[in-house]
């Protein structure tokens, strides 16, 4: 299930991509299976991922599947961007629904510019046997994101991306655990009825 669901979060996000017009780089990140899926699109120098090209050129957009377990993963890619990229680092977490203090994925990301061109360096990490921790102390609210199953959207000049993560839900009680509360309720039942007609 979580395979087709990857499958058609990539075709969505390739069909979009095509559909853009050819000034602006796209990155997409989605963690809503076992597998963390990157797309790019519109690096006219290249978008590399842990260190191999995934993506260069226009109307291209390519993608790549990386177990959850391979995290972190590490990402850079360089775009035309009339020189109007600032310079800045940004950190953004993702935590549990039912937990929010808990940190699902981070999202770190450095950009700057030279030459006419923007360059994106960055890393994604999702949580691997719940490895992240807590949320930090500190950390402006603005960067801190409750997953939902909605994208987070970051922008730069001629640059535009998202990051998604999979909708933390409550655990289902195994059918053992079912069956022993039901029997203790039936006897608790019983016991008060037992109590009610000796009176």
């Amino acid at each position: 299930m979580r395979l087709k669901l990857f499958t058609a979060a990539t075709a969505v996000a390739l069909s979009l991509f095509g559909s853009r017009p050819a000034d602006a780089a796209a990155i997409t990140i989605t963690d809503i299976t076992d597998n963390i899926g990157i797309t790019a699109n519109d690096f006219e120098q290249g978008f590399f991922v842990n260190g191999t090209l995934l993506q260069q050129g226009l109307n291209n957009a390519q993608s790549r599947s990386i177990a959850e377990s391979a995290a972190p993963i590490t990402f850079s890619g360089t775009w035309i961007d009339n020189s109007l990229t600032p310079t800045g680092t940004r950190t953004i977490y993702l935590v549990e629904t039912l937990t929010p203090t808990i940190v699902s994925d981070i999202f770190t990301y450095s950009f700057s510019s030279s030459g006419g061109f923007g360059t994106i360096i960055g890393s994604f990490q999702s949580d691997f046997e719940n490895n992240l921790g807590i949320l930090p102390a500190g950390v402006p609210a603005g960067n801190v994101f409750v997953e939902n199953g909605q994208p987070v959207n970051f922008n730069l000049p001629f640059l535009t991306g998202s990051v998604q993560s999979d909708v933390d839900v409550a655990p289902v009680p195994e059918p053992a655990s079912l069956l022993l509360l039901s029997s203790g309720l039936l006897m608790l039942g019983r016991r008060v009825r037992r109590m009610r007609t000796s009176k």
